[in-house]
Parts: structure tokens; sequence; C-alpha cells
């Protein structure tokens, strides 16, 4: 099953998460995360899990849990490809 890493923007540096809007903040250690998107045509579907890396950019932790893995068919991919740009043009503006 080939896969890939889309690597989290933060990349090993420490950020504040602000919370739910009551005005809780807190902070994380720095940690290396990425999403590691694996796919089989064999299986007919494409696996997305959150994996950490540690600081050379190789996986520390296998999730072999079966809740901690999505799975999704074409028309999951089709609706989290809309929902993506969706949201990137709501954060960044659209592509010109």
């Amino acid at each position: 099953m080939p896969k890939e890493l889309i690597r989290d923007m933060f990349n090993g540096e420490t950020y504040q998460i602000i919370d739910d809007g009551k005005g809780h903040t807190h902070r994380t250690d720095p940690e290396w995360w990425a999403l590691k998107v694996g796919w089989s045509r064999d299986v007919g579907a494409v696996d997305l899990v959150a994996v950490e890396l540690n600081e050379s950019g190789v996986q520390v932790n296998e999730v072999d849990a079966p809740d901690r893995h999505i799975w999704l068919d074409r028309a999951g991919i089709n609706d989290l490809i809309r929902t993506l740009r969706k949201a990137r043009d709501q954060a960044f503006g659209a592509d010109a």
C-alpha cells in the first residue's frame, strides 16, 4: 500500500492552541505530526491516520487501533476534497 506523509505546518515548533472561545489557552511541547495517507486498489479505500514523527521525520508511533484510522471510499474522498477547498479558500482566500 503506497503511503505519503503530509506534515503539520508547525513542524516541531512549540505553539499555542486557543480553546473553544472561553479564553483558555495552553501550550504544546514540540512534536512533529503528519497525516499519513495510504491507499490500495485491492482494498478499494484510502486510509487516513495522524502519526507522530521524530526529528528526522521517521514515524515513531504506529496507530494500529481501528478507531484511529479513517477509511474513505471514492465519495468520501470527493467530500474531503470539496471540504478542504472550502476551508482553504475561507482561511486564505480563493486562488487567482
